[in-house]
């Protein structure tokens, strides 16, 4: 473990008692992971820890005196307007941007936020980063950790953004995100390549810890052909095609007996309100690449959404 750590770029900073921490620190950024020996309950997290609003000034969710930036907020408040639930992350933009009205003063200012927020690479890539800690099955994210899922719908929304305005600047912006988006974990971005697979993780992690999440990894996947298609950058294109082809090689994985999974490392992964968005994502996913296959998961996605 420690080898491939190390590989990795990160460096084990305490192991302590039974109940302490790895703390774990990986990446450019750097980014920090406490491993735990058993699962941590979510309501020992502050962001857990009782219901949330969100400003309509600043995006930020808020309990009390408490403030959480999550920057996928920013990305959803900007994407079309209009649409049945979940229509708003197809990438496929018809002539009207897949949205016959101007840019409502919400998306503007998600628009706002995710230019404000955005944070520089090493590499020149930019991405978005929480500023609380996530627990997730026995791992917590300390804060400062950035996903692919906010990458994702962040992107997707300047490709509207530039879409419904001929602004560049918005393509400018989404072009650096997506480089974001195909930089190693270890080098401060989203892309996981251990065992040979392409896979764009939720929450990144160092070799063998990365949960392997199935929403954010398609809707990547998308952006990042319709980053090929807005562009033509190679880039882009290569690593849309090795995403879906890891995608069609775990797809079985996930389709278990009891539920659609919404990762790979959870036993009963079951989270049931994922999995119609899921199929819209497959069914975007079909057209970019014309492979049937993804067709045939949309259908099956689909046809378990209330089982």
């Amino acid at each position: 473990m420690f080898r491939n750590l190390l590989e990795w770029g990160a460096v084990a900073l305490a192991t302590v008692g039974h109940h302490d921490p790895n703390i774990i620190s990986y990446g450019a950024l750097p980014q920090r992971i406490a491993v735990y020996d058993h699962v941590i309950e979510a309501k020992s997290m502050d962001y857990w820890n009782g219901p949330l609003t969100l400003d309509p000034n600043s995006l930020e969710y808020v309990r009390g005196k408490q403030r959480f930036r999550n920057p996928s907020n920013y990305g959803l408040a900007a994407l079309p307007v209009g649409l049945p639930e979940w229509r708003n992350r197809l990438l496929h933009l018809d002539t009207r941007c897949n949205q016959p009205t101007p840019l409502t003063d919400r998306q503007s200012l998600g628009l706002k936020m995710i230019a404000q927020d955005a944070e520089l690479l090493p590499n020149g890539a930019m991405t978005w980063r929480y500023d609380f800690a996530l627990n997730y099955l026995n791992m917590v994210f300390q804060p400062g950790f950035n996903s692919a899922f906010s990458q994702a719908v962040n992107i997707a929304a300047l490709l509207f953004a530039e879409c419904k305005t001929n602004n560049r600047a918005y393509l400018d912006l989404a072009n650096r995100a997506a480089l974001g988006l195909i930089t190693p974990i270890a080098d401060g971005g989203l892309l996981n390549e251990e065992d040979g697979m392409t896979f764009f993780e939720e929450l990144p992690a160092p070799i063998g810890l990365s949960p392997h999440i199935l929403n954010a990894d398609i809707l990547s996947i998308n952006v990042l052909f319709a980053m090929a298609a807005r562009t033509g950058d190679e880039r882009f294109k290569d690593l849309a095609d090795r995403g879906a082809d890891t995608l069609l090689k775990l797809a079985p994985q996930y389709d278990a007996p009891k539920c659609i999974k919404y990762d790979l490392k959870q036993n009963n992964g079951c989270h049931p309100d994922y999995v119609a968005y899921e199929a819209v994502l497959f069914e975007d996913l079909a057209r970019w690449t014309g492979d049937d296959r993804f067709k045939w998961l949309s259908e099956r996605w689909t046809s378990r959404v209330s089982k």
